[in-house]
């Protein structure tokens, strides 16, 4: 039976503060899910004044060694997550880090590069329900 994950990136108007979650759980290390499985993405503004507008959301795979797939994802790599934000696992099994880099524009100002920390997504390692 496939699941439904959520992946939620939190950051304020500094780009000191980015936090991310996965399922509920801050900053897990690894990220465990099953080859059919979905994982929504999202970017939660959690700072004071009015959220600075999402101009581009990517995510980019690499394997943890050369024999696995380029990216774990169906949707492949990279991926702009503001048109496809819900991807699907289509890797059979293996291990992937990615990253999540977005840039923001508050009203008028420069633009900002904001990125996750290194989140690791291991397929087939989450026990079947």
């Amino acid at each position: 039976m496939t699941q439904a994950h959520r992946f939620n990136v939190q950051y304020d108007e500094t780009i000191d503060l980015i936090e991310w979650s996965y399922d509920g759980g801050y900053d897990s290390p690894l990220c465990a899910i099953n080859v059919g499985d979905t994982v929504t993405f999202s970017c939660q503004f959690v700072g004071k004044g009015a959220a600075p507008a999402i101009l581009k959301c990517l995510l980019v795979a690499s394997p943890a060694n050369k024999a696995q797939a380029e990216s774990p994802f169906v949707e492949g790599d990279p991926v702009n997550l503001l048109a496809s934000p819900t991807l699907t696992v289509g890797s059979a099994q293996g291990n992937w880090a990615f990253i999540i880099t977005f840039a923001v524009q508050s009203q008028g100002g420069p633009v900002t590069w904001r990125f996750v920390p290194d989140p690791e997504l291991q397929v087939r390692s989450r026990p079947p329900k």
